[in-house]
């Protein structure tokens, strides 16, 4: 399954703490398939439910930061990305078995 994680911590905005650079840092570690969406937003492939990736962050994450994480079942659409991007994207609806048509980047199931 696909997965969209979502983490901020509460820092300044403009600041990309060490607890962000960690965390993008395990989910590489952890993770075979794995994008970067931005600083703090990221799509995983894993056979694990959502309290299961949740519980593996938590010793990362501060008292005061969020973490959301949901399973990616719907259509996606981007811009912005790179090819390479919209190619994982693709690829990794395949790995999970996801139905779906891909047209000038948007994802209809």
């Amino acid at each position: 399954m696909l997965y969209l994680i979502v983490y901020t911590t509460n820092c300044d905005d403009n600041f990309i703490s060490f607890r962000q650079i960690r965390f993008m840092n395990e989910i590489k570690t952890k993770y075979k398939q794995w994008a970067v969406l931005s600083s703090n937003a990221f799509i995983i492939g894993s056979s694990d439910d959502v309290k299961e990736i949740r519980n593996q962050f938590l010793p990362f994450i501060g008292v005061n930061d969020k973490l959301f994480i949901t399973k990616i079942m719907n259509p996606a659409a981007w811009t912005g990305y790179s090819k390479r991007f919209g190619e994982w994207v693709k690829n990794s609806y395949n790995a999970a078995q996801i139905t779906y048509s891909i047209e000038d980047n948007e994802i209809k199931i």
